[in-house]
Parts: structure tokens; C-alpha cells; sequence
């Protein structure tokens, strides 16, 4: 959290950056951080701004039917993946399951955590 404040707050621009495993809890009080519905996105933009123009993001977090676990996490599906990726282009996966496929899986509890490569839109 304290460093995220910092990252929020500076006018340094980065080449890349990564985030795993952590996005998808972005807003939702689990880690002492304010309820906000939209805390993702507005993580993903605060990440875009951040980075160098054609800077690149290396993002892992769940992927498969769109679910909210409530305050644990979110799983991102067909809905809400495109909106956290809106200014960015995908360059690659690395799984081994399309993201179409993950969509398609049925949510069990479990989930599945393909790292994306992403550029940034300028």
C-alpha cells in the first residue's frame, strides 16, 4: 500500500512494469485498501500512466468466467477483461489455453493464472 501511494503519486516514467497476483484485489478492502468498485481500473490507469509511451506491462492475474469473490478477489472474463486492457495491446499470452478458452471454463473456486504481455497505448 505504501508504495503503491508512491507509484501514484510520482511523475517517473517506467520501461516496464509487472504486476501478479495482485490487481484483481484492487479495491476491495481485503488489504486495508478503500472499498471502490472500479479499484481495478483505476489501478490499470494509474499503471498506463506510469509507464514510458510504448512501454510494456507483464500482468497475471485470474482469468475465466467473469466472478467477483467477495472481498478475496476478481476472476476476469469476456466483461470485465476488455475494460482492464482498454488502453492497452495484447502481445502475447503464455498458459497454454487461449483466453477464449479460460472464458469458457466453468468457475469452481479454482482458477487459472496466465501471465499477458501487454504494450501501452499511447
Amino acid at each position: 500500500m505504501i508504495f503503491f501511494d508512491y507509484f501514484r503519486k510520482t511523475d517517473d516514467k517506467f520501461d516496464a512494469i509487472i504486476t501478479f497476483s495482485s490487481v484483481e484485489h484492487s479495491g476491495l478492502g481485503r488489504y486495508g485498501d478503500p472499498l471502490d468498485p472500479n479499484g481495478d481500473l483505476k489501478t490499470m490507469k494509474v499503471i498506463h500512466d506510469r509507464l514510458k509511451d510504448d512501454g510494456l506491462l507483464i500482468w497475471g492475474a485470474p482469468v475465466g468466467p467473469d466472478v467477483l469473490v467477495w472481498n478475496a478477489h476478481r476472476v476476469y472474463g469476456p466483461l470485465r477483461l476488455p475494460l482492464l486492457f482498454k488502453e492497452f495491446r495484447e502481445i502475447d499470452w503464455f498458459f497454454g489455453k487461449t483466453k477464449k478458452e479460460l472464458f469458457k471454463l466453468e468457475y469452481t473456486g479454482a482458477y487459472k493464472q496466465p501471465v499477458v504481455v501487454l504494450e501501452k497505448i499511447k
